[in-house]
């Protein structure tokens, strides 16, 4: 499906313009997807948090703390 735009470039700048919109970052879910979101967020200087409903494993509680990026497990608040 091509609605005649050239995808990359604006996915790029549409992307670069919505981040500036954005003022802080909740992330629900500590698996994978969501300590990578959470770090992505981070790289771009967003305040970020975290929750977890269950239980973090080590290694992505560790990479969190690491990170300094808050967060929460074993419940939503």
């Amino acid at each position: 499906m091509d609605c005649g735009h050239n995808a990359s470039h604006f996915d790029r700048n549409h992307i670069k313009n919505e981040i500036v919109k954005i003022s802080s970052v909740a992330i629900l879910g500590g698996g994978e997807s969501g300590v990578g979101a959470a770090l992505l967020a981070k790289k771009y200087k967003l305040p970020v948090f975290l929750s977890e409903y269950g239980e973090l494993t080590e290694k992505y509680r560790n990479e969190l703390k690491e990170n300094q990026i808050p967060f929460e497990e074993k419940g939503h608040s």
